[in-house]
């Protein structure tokens, strides 16, 4: 048995390891786009003139960047940002914990009750917080959660991706990460409900829920992120008028329909609908109640520089990597498409089967390498087309998103922030 002092001091080297780590996280952060920067664009321009005029150059840009990095206020304090409140644990694991929170103005009161004035009080708008507990050892985590903060912070938000409100590194060293909250849970999970509650999808519902992932997808690659993971349990669904930022869609509404009485030109935000009777796939508009995913999880997307556009890291789910993956080539933006492909057709049946499962590696791989694609029953086999035209063995005969969405749906892809 330990003592009470050897356990305080095992205790307290624990805390400082965790410190550190949460050190090394930022340092990691802060200086990946520092870094991006200065190789991308600094450096080839000043290719151009004199070694000592660049070194001159570079000088007065690192001392720039570092008062730049020594001025910005560290988002850390205690256990938890100020700003968010914690409500309770919805999920844990080996990685990390996830929580439902809220903003903490709006945590005094979590019902929509009159105020004293008699008028009816909002609720409050739910978040998740993400807790990654990392290890400050394992340079490949390190690495993943950086590479998923950088991801977070330079996307562009779209109503397709899921919305990153903020992150932090707590007193403890983790990585906090402040996301939109999914309230009807993974893709995975939810197809899993539907079968069994005897409510499958309906055609109309697997096309509207796809036209939704290819949107993602298309502005992921538009911004030069490759995800490498996707999947249904990537994948988070939300209730399309009762999100966790309801509120924030319409105001946007407001704001949007005000402008459009004001003025006769055309909102390229606003989201249009999905195609009708004669125009794409989809014979009859999904119902009002239906449901809208949201492409989550960029811990392993890797942003694809100019001039190095394809990756080599064998990364991602046995079921959804392509064929070039499980050779180990190297490999672009279609492999996203090769497991966009996979998720549709396990939409089909509800999640009922994986399009390459198998009862090994072995067999699983097998059946990417021959990428035989089973005949989808009706009323499904309208969507064959679209499986069809992402499930190639060559990488270069696939669909683009953008390709898709123009040739299959006749209809602008959803742009911008919802």
């Amino acid at each position: 048995m330990l003592s009470a002092a050897r356990r305080r001091a095992c205790c307290e080297a624990g805390c400082r390891q965790r410190s550190e780590a949460g050190e090394r996280l930022r340092y990691t952060i802060n200086h990946a786009t520092e870094r991006e920067f200065l190789s991308q664009w600094v450096v080839p321009f000043l290719a151009l003139f004199s070694f000592t005029t660049v070194s001159a150059f570079a000088s007065c840009l690192r001392d720039a960047a570092a008062a730049t990095m020594l001025t910005t206020p560290q988002r850390t304090s205690g256990s938890m940002a100020p700003r968010w409140k914690r409500l309770q644990l919805i999920g844990s694991g080996a990685s990390g914990q996830v929580f439902l929170a809220v903003e903490d103005a709006e945590s005094t009161d979590h019902s929509p009750t009159r105020s004293t004035d008699g008028a009816r009080r909002e609720p409050p708008t739910y978040r998740v917080i993400k807790r990654l507990f990392l290890d400050a050892s394992d340079d490949d985590i390190m690495a993943a959660a950086a590479v998923e903060v950088k991801v977070l912070r330079s996307l562009p938000p779209h109503r397709c991706l899921l919305r990153h409100f903020d992150d932090f590194v707590d007193s403890d060293g983790y990585l906090n990460l402040v996301l939109e909250y999914g309230d009807l849970g993974d893709l995975e999970r939810f197809m899993t409900r539907r079968r069994k509650a005897g409510r499958p999808f309906s055609p109309a519902e697997v096309v509207h829920l796809a036209f939704e992932l290819l949107c993602g997808v298309r502005h992921l690659h538009r911004h030069r992120v490759m995800h490498r993971d996707i999947k249904p349990s990537n994948i988070l669904v939300l209730h399309s008028a009762g999100s966790g930022h309801c509120r924030e869609e319409k105001a946007a509404e407001k704001r949007r329909a005000s402008n459009a009485a004001n003025s006769d030109a055309v909102d390229e935000h606003a989201e249009p609908s999905l195609p009708g009777p004669g125009t794409g796939l989809l014979d009859d508009p999904p119902t009002s109640d239906s449901v809208s995913l949201r492409l989550a999880d960029f811990g392993i997307s890797r942003v694809m520089q100019t001039g190095s556009l394809r990756a080599h890291t064998v990364i991602g789910t046995p079921n959804y990597i392509s064929p070039e993956m499980c050779e180990s080539q190297p490999y672009t933006y279609s492999s996203d498409m090769w497991a966009v492909g996979c998720v549709i057709f396990e939409m089909c049946g509800t999640g009922r089967e994986k399009l390459f499962g198998g009862e090994n590696m072995m067999a699983v791989v097998c059946k990417i390498a021959a990428a035989n694609v089973p005949t989808l029953p009706a009323p499904f086999d309208v969507l064959q087309p679209l499986v069809a035209a992402f499930v190639r063995t060559a990488p270069e005969a696939r669909m683009t998103a953008e390709q898709a969405l123009q040739h299959f749906f006749g209809a602008q892809p959803i742009e911008g922030k919802q």
